[in-house]
């Protein structure tokens, strides 16, 4: 896809020196999903990744960063609760809040009750944070049709992203959340990273490049974790 080649270029043009190496030196494991595909976004990032199926979860260890792709079905809670409580961090999308995320992180986040999107792009509002560093002006997200919304549960729900326009819609304006659980951490969106489009249906380079750039930005912020635990 010839936007994401656009989008990947042009990431390696605003990533610092710094950032770069730590994407390098990072691991990732992506967990195929049925409806998104962090695979292809990966494919265009700096980084080292290896994908499995959902029907086989790997040995994963505490340096890396875990992306579970929508819907997230069938994998054990209690092994992903454990990799994120020993220092894993993990990033998950759309349906896996509901098939994953509840039984793995109890009273943190869970599915906006009774909400099943329509087929909406919303201006998003981004959180200061190094999460969100590079995402300048105001990003459009594509909510697909039957997204399902974050509703926090614990008060200690970090958000990253927001969205007044998903708020007038579904009564949530929460887009991206994060949390910690034990020594890691746990990153959730609405929707899907893959295939981000415009009001006017095609797809910009800018949201493109903010679905790379997010998803960067979190292996890049674990590799930097996994160099200040190296050398305390």
């Amino acid at each position: 896809m010839q936007y994401l080649v656009e989008a990947g270029n042009l990431l390696k043009e605003t990533l610092s020196a710094q950032s770069s190496a730590l994407l390098k030196r990072a691991s990732v494991v992506n967990i195929e999903g049925s409806y998104d595909h962090a695979e292809r976004i990966l494919e265009h990032v700096d980084t080292e990744f290896k994908s499995y199926s959902p029907n086989y979860m790997p040995f994963l260890t505490s340096n890396q960063v875990c992306v579970i792709n929508c819907p997230g079905k069938g994998i054990n809670p209690q092994k992903i609760a454990g990799f994120v409580r020993d220092g894993g961090w993990l990033f998950t999308t759309d349906w896996v809040i509901h098939y994953l995320i509840e039984a793995a992180f109890p009273r943190t986040i869970k599915r906006l009750d009774g909400i099943s999107t329509g087929d909406d792009v919303v201006k998003i509002e981004a959180e200061r944070s190094p999460i969100t560093e590079g995402l300048n002006g105001a990003p459009e997200f594509w909510i697909d049709g039957s997204s399902w919304g974050i509703e926090p549960v614990s008060p200690h729900i970090v958000p990253i992203l927001k969205s007044q326009e998903f708020k007038q819609l579904y009564g949530s304006d929460l887009i991206m959340a994060g949390f910690k659980w034990g020594y890691g951490r746990v990153f959730h969106t609405t929707s899907h990273v893959e295939l981000q489009r415009s009001r006017a249906g095609g797809t910009r380079l800018e949201d493109a490049y903010s679905s790379l750039r997010l998803l960067s930005n979190v292996i890049i912020q674990k590799q930097a974790e996994n160099i200040r635990k190296k050398y305390r």
